[in-house]
């Protein structure tokens, strides 16, 4: 769930950030600021269910785990009353900085290569309507120019 939260959220805050500018593009560095906010507001929502399933996976009685039961909201309900509400955010710092960085590089990444493939993609499509455009025009007056001088084979 983080992967794809990180996703959503970075693409949330570019859009906001674009509209709320007025602008229709970011820079790499944006991006990558934009990313790692993303990345940290989704860690910050996913630690709680993190900190459920290691402690599931760290029991040394596998099975019988209060945790571990088929609602989640349980196992997090169970570790609260056990712990208190601040067990829901050990560990919480390292796991920031770690998927913070990761979704800054990650996201920035995918959009400085999606925003260049499509820049390349349009300068080619460019090129072939220009193309395109020059040899109408020059076979246009080619055929043109024939009919008035009375080329053509007569």
């Amino acid at each position: 769930p983080w992967n794809s939260m990180s996703y959503m959220f970075f693409k949330c805050f570019r859009n906001l950030y674009l509209s709320v500018l007025g602008k229709t593009s970011c820079g790499d560095r944006t991006n990558m600021v934009l990313g790692a906010a993303g990345g940290m507001l989704s860690a910050i929502l996913t630690h709680p269910l993190d900190v459920v399933k290691t402690r599931i996976m760290t029991d040394r009685n596998p099975g019988t785990s209060v945790y571990a039961t088929s609602n989640p909201l349980k196992g997090i309900m169970s570790l609260v009353a056990e712990e208190g509400i601040q067990v829901l955010f050990k560990g919480l710092l390292p796991r920031l900085l770690y998927l913070s960085s990761l979704s800054s590089m990650m996201l920035s990444g995918q959009q400085g290569a999606l925003t260049r493939i499509l820049a390349y993609k349009q300068s080619v499509r460019d090129k072939a309507n220009a193309d395109a455009e020059g040899g109408a025009v020059g076979s246009a007056s080619a055929s043109a120019s024939a009919r008035t001088s009375g080329g053509g084979g007569e």
